[in-house]
Parts: C-alpha cells; structure tokens; sequence
C-alpha cells in the first residue's frame, strides 16, 4: 500500500456525522484508502478518489463489525459523502467487486495552495504526491468533478444539475448535483431527446403523487424517476398541457394582463 497524506479540515468538526464516532472513523478510513490516482482493477480503470472494497474486508481494516460497517455507510451513503460507482465503473456489467467513491475527494487530497514553484515531471517539491503519467493526470481530474466543495466552490450549472436541484426543491430531497449515479439517467434521457421541462414534468407528476406516501417517497431519485424503463411510462401519465382560460390569466396576473 502507497503511503501519502490526506488533508483533514478543522471544519469537519461542523459535519453532521462528526459526534458519530463509527461513522467518523469509517470516513476517514476511506478517505485514506481511496486511490489518489487512477489505477487498474480487474481490467477496469477505477478513479481517483474510488476504492474496490467490500463489507468484511472494511469491518477487519477497520476493526468495525459488520453491522456497524452497514450502518456507517448507510450514514454516509444518506449524506451524500460517498456513493457506489460499482456499475457505472463496468458500464452496467456485473461484477464481483464494489466500487465505493468518495465524493469531493480533492478537498481531501489535492492541494491547492498559491505556490511559487513549478511542477513537473522531473521535480517533485515537497511531500505532494506528483503523477508522472500526463494522460494519468488528465483522467484525475476529469473524475474530481467537485460541485459544492468544503473550499465554497460553487456548481457549474449544467442540464443535470438544474434537474437535481429542481428535484431537490420538489420532494425535499438532498440528492448531490456532481454524482454521477444521479446524473447518468438524466444526461442518457436528454441524449434521447427529453428536455428538460420533460423531466421538470416527471418530477412534478410523482411528486404529486408519492410525496406524502411513506411507501413510495423512498422512489422519489433520479435513478427511479429518468430510469430507461419507466421515465417513457411516466412521460405518458403526464396531464397534456393546456392554454389558461381568460379568467385564470385575470386572477395570476390581475390588471397587467389585457
């Protein structure tokens, strides 16, 4: 195993699973495990800031049981700190492995302080970790897609994001707009031809329809909503949309609309 170092901001005492020891320690633990750059598995190319692991090899890494492995990660699969990737690694084939990425990973690792030297291959400065392979880097950091980072970065507005951040507003959701477990349905339905008033329209119709209902609001994510299974049946379900009467224009917009 490589050994490096990993940032650790004084602001993690603001985190919401700070006081959960387990959970804590689980998250730090993968944080150091996680691949600074991208690295072959299997004949798969696993990112940087993912990790190929499973529940018994993390519960004697960790000296966690099993059940407090299950139940730290479902803490922070909930809060969106990490999530898995396992499928969209092998392209949906399966596998006999999982993949876990830890979101927003260059916060932990990249270290983006002004400096006043340069960075090549042939100088290495300091304790940083350099990747020597160009076309390596490259991959790095087009897997580092930090969309609301510990640093204040704010989200680059893409289709997807507009639609996660809807989705969120709608169902009460928390549902990151850089996964790309959420954004994958999403980008493939638009590459299909959907706008996204369309999913807008998905998400109201099953918002309407599940929000309150205990069973089905757990269905309220993209990878439900804009699946290539159901989004055409629920595109279907959606009322066509009607011209406003005269009296409803009248009483949205009062005097202003002749």
């Amino acid at each position: 195993m490589e050994r490096g170092w990993v940032k650790n901001y004084r602001k993690i005492e603001d985190w919401e699973w700070y006081k959960k020891p387990l959970t804590a320690h689980l998250f730090q633990h993968l944080i150091r495990r996680a691949n600074h750059t991208v690295k072959k598995w299997q004949g798969y190319e696993i990112p940087a800031g993912c990790l190929v692991t499973s529940i018994p090899h993390l519960a004697e890494q960790t000296g966690l049981s099993i059940q407090q492995v299950k139940t730290s990660l479902s803490h922070l699969y909930s809060s969106l700190d990490i999530e898995k990737v396992t499928d969209i690694i092998t392209d949906g084939k399966k596998a006999n492995f999982t993949v876990l990425k830890v979101n927003h990973y260059s916060v932990y690792q990249e270290d983006n302080r002004p400096v006043n030297r340069p960075l090549t291959d042939e100088q290495p400065t300091g304790n940083r970790p350099v990747t020597t392979n160009k076309n390596e880097r490259i991959k790095e950091l087009k897997n580092e897609r930090n969309i609301k980072t510990m640093s204040g970065d704010k989200p680059p507005d893409t289709p997807a994001a507009e639609v996660i951040r809807y989705l969120n507003e709608k169902a009460d959701k928390k549902f990151s707009p850089n996964s790309d477990a959420s954004c994958k349905p999403i980008n493939a339905r638009i590459r299909e031809g959907a706008s996204i008033e369309d999913l807008k329209r998905v998400i109201d119709l099953k918002v309407s329809e599940w929000k309150d209902n205990e069973t089905m609001n757990k269905y309220l994510r993209p990878q439900t909503l804009f699946g290539p299974q159901k989004f055409e049946q629920y595109m279907n379900e959606v009322p066509a949309k009607r011209e406003k009467t005269k009296e409803e224009m009248q009483a949205e917009y009062g005097g202003l609309w002749l």
